[in-house]
């Protein structure tokens, strides 16, 4: 009880399966993650159990940051569609990873894992944050409304960046509004309040300094809170009001 166990390497275990007798939890990432440039930084999110995958994600960039990683990694042999239209195909342990510039809405014949990855400052528009992760839930397990609260103060978000003209940090929230399946982004930066985010939101929130990167998800789980995570998605998505 307590105890943890540590597995290292110098590649990717991205697709290897964890097992156990009893329930245990399981944090994946690197102490030093190469995110698309040389801005690295330690990255690492907890797994949800692959019972609690889903077949509809929809993954919403971290606004103003010009778009970030997505993998995808499946269970077992599964067809992969993205944005309804190009498709993947993924074989048991296999693994996707592409560039999200906006909302990409990921569907599947059978249930996927989906980690969004922000990359390194120095590829991001503002040049702010490294690499951080955070798991992106199925649709079915968003609910209503969220709570924002800033990490920075006033101070933080007035100081001087070293590039002219640009902050020092930034945070805000990062959410598709409406039915699931809806790709209308909606993106905001905070000031030293928090906010409150009404109606269906799915999507991310985030802080980010010169050196800093903070990204938490928006979804939330429980035991019986989605009955069915492997129901069959539309694709196309339902138009708003059906």
């Amino acid at each position: 009880a307590g105890e943890t166990y540590q597995v290292l390497s110098q590649g990717d275990l991205s697709g290897s399966l964890v097992t156990a007798d009893a329930p245990v939890a399981v944090f994946a990432g690197g102490a030093d993650t190469w995110a698309g440039c040389p801005a690295t930084s330690h990255a690492w999110e907890q797994l949800a159990p692959v019972d609690r995958w889903g077949r509809e994600h929809l993954v919403v960039p971290f606004a103003g940051q010009g778009g970030d990683l997505v993998r995808i990694v499946a269970d077992g042999p599964t067809t992969v569609q993205l944005d309804c239209d190009e498709t993947v195909e993924l074989e048991e342990g296999g693994v996707w990873t592409g560039l999200a510039t906006a909302p990409l809405r990921v569907t599947s014949s059978a249930p996927v894992g989906v980690i969004q990855v922000s990359r390194g400052g120095d590829c991001t528009t503002t040049a702010l944050g490294d690499a951080n992760a955070v798991a992106v839930p199925p649709l079915a397990l968003y609910r209503d409304g969220a709570s924002v609260y800033p990490i920075f103060d006033a101070a933080e978000l007035a100081e001087p960046h070293w590039l002219p003209g640009r902050s020092a940090a930034r945070q805000g929230y990062s959410v598709a509004r409406g039915l699931p399946g809806q790709e209308a982004a909606d993106d905001g930066l905070l000031d030293d309040r928090p906010v409150q985010l009404e109606g269906p939101v799915r999507g991310v929130v985030f802080a980010v300094g010169i050196y800093d990167a903070h990204t938490f998800g928006l979804g939330w789980d429980c035991l019986g809170c989605a009955t069915d995570l492997s129901a069959e998605p539309s694709c196309p998505p339902p138009e708003a009001g059906d």
